[in-house]
């Protein structure tokens, strides 16, 4: 077996059966399958680590290596409500550096595939510069395949590119000098703390790989906008972050990555962050109502249209 080039983090949790988060991960883990055998014929090694809290060791599937260590959650730090056992980012990173064996390693939200040629392509990257963190911005896809047997359908999807940060590839030897606070997944702007961090390790010089076939999200859901309270609480963590780095490794360049968070972080008080999103989720459920009437409409002129229906607009 090749030696082990990265390290590939996921969290993965025990999801209501035929759900969309239950849909999501047994895709991923279907595209994770296909990843590694293709690296694995073009000699790159490549290990998954499925880091979990006990309970969630059955979410876990090939070719994930389990590692079910987690023992706490952001509850045990700050109790919020409605109640979540979110991991905190830093005891994620910290287990996959300490179990792991690649060079590198990447991190991705359970939600996201990737395409088969990832890893190639990054290999290639980080031969080209080993200094520096890269991202890679992910392509959002309908939601055609509810099967991961399916899933060449989801490959040929060319989907739109996604602005929001979810697959991180960064030296696994970085992780201990990580400042996370206590940043949880599960509810917005833990990805700047890590952004952050991965920027100011870079050299300010952290390269983002944008509009590329590399990852795919089944549809575009926002589940977690309606948690304002682990918003605030993620965007306080993050503030204390982004004053840590500034402490350590000085003043940003004013183009840099980390300049661009800490300049959002800092303006958009996370209240009217969540407030906004929750009035774009209304217009888009009227949007999509409107759309939904129009077709119906000119269905009901058609002559190949028979019967009722009752229409009733989605909850936002």
């Amino acid at each position: 077996m090749p030696n082990i080039r990265f390290t590939h983090l996921l969290n993965p949790f025990n999801a209501k059966p035929g759900s969309e988060h239950d849909i999501a991960q047994r895709v991923t883990f279907q595209a994770l399958r296909n990843a590694a055998e293709e690296s694995t014929r073009a000699g790159l090694g490549v290990e998954v680590l499925a880091v979990v809290y006990p309970q969630d060791v059955a979410a876990a599937e090939a070719p994930a290596r389990v590692v079910a260590e987690l023992t706490r959650s952001v509850q045990d730090v700050h109790p919020m409500t409605p109640p979540r056992m979110f991991p905190l980012v830093s005891d994620l990173l910290n287990l996959a550096a300490q179990h792991g064996q690649g060079d590198y390693i990447v991190f991705t939200n359970v939600d996201i595939s990737p395409q088969p040629h990832l890893y190639k392509v990054l290999d290639a990257l980080m031969k080209s510069d080993p200094t520096r963190a890269v991202i890679v911005n992910r392509r959002t896809i309908p939601r055609v395949i509810s099967d991961p047997a399916q899933i060449s359908l989801a490959y040929q999807e060319t989907g739109n590119s996604h602005h929001g940060h979810d697959c991180f590839v960064f030296p696994r030897a970085w992780v201990p000098q990580f400042i996370l606070n206590d940043v949880c997944i599960g509810a917005p702007w833990w990805d700047y703390a890590l952004l952050a961090n991965l920027d100011a390790l870079s050299d300010f010089r952290m390269f983002t790989y944008l509009h590329q076939r590399l990852t795919f999200h089944l549809g575009d859901d926002r589940a977690w906008t309606a948690l304002s309270s682990y918003d605030v609480y993620n965007q306080q963590q993050v503030l204390a972050v982004i004053q840590a780095l500034e402490a350590r490794h000085g003043k940003a360049p004013a183009e840099s990555r980390f300049a661009w968070v800490a300049q959002r972080t800092r303006q958009q008080p996370a209240s009217q962050r969540t407030l906004a999103a929750k009035i774009r989720r209304k217009l888009r459920a009227v949007h999509e109502l409107g759309v939904l009437l129009r077709a119906r409409g000119m269905a009901r002129r058609s002559p190949f249209y028979s019967g009722a229906e009752t229409v009733t607009a989605a909850r936002a």
